[in-house]
């Protein structure tokens, strides 16, 4: 991540760049712990670079720490009508406040 950082400010510098946290999943194959430190290591990257970190794994899960599952389809993985909604609202408000 950090190295298309780099390139997308050496060769467009007047760029903002956003780093998108990722997003919670009920999937066996990776755990909540995992994805919280990859989302750790995303925030890293973008304070390193002067980049905007956009933490939307909160918005996914609930307050006791759960994930959100009327967010994401069947699978436990994809979002859903509902989940990309959330999405948009959350990027959009964020992008309200850049401007």
């Amino acid at each position: 991540m950090d190295k298309i950082v780099k390139t997308i400010d050496n060769f467009l510098p007047d760029t903002e760049i956003y780093i998108q946290s990722v997003l919670p999943v009920i999937d066996s194959k990776v755990t909540l712990d995992e994805i919280c430190e990859a989302n750790m290591e995303l925030e890293s990257v973008a304070q390193e670079n002067g980049c905007s970190y956009v933490d939307l794994y909160g918005q996914f899960m609930d307050e006791s720490g759960d994930v959100i599952s009327r967010y994401l389809s069947a699978d436990g993985v994809h979002l859903n009508g509902a989940g990309y909604a959330v999405w948009v609202e959350a990027i959009d408000k964020y992008m309200m406040s850049e401007k």
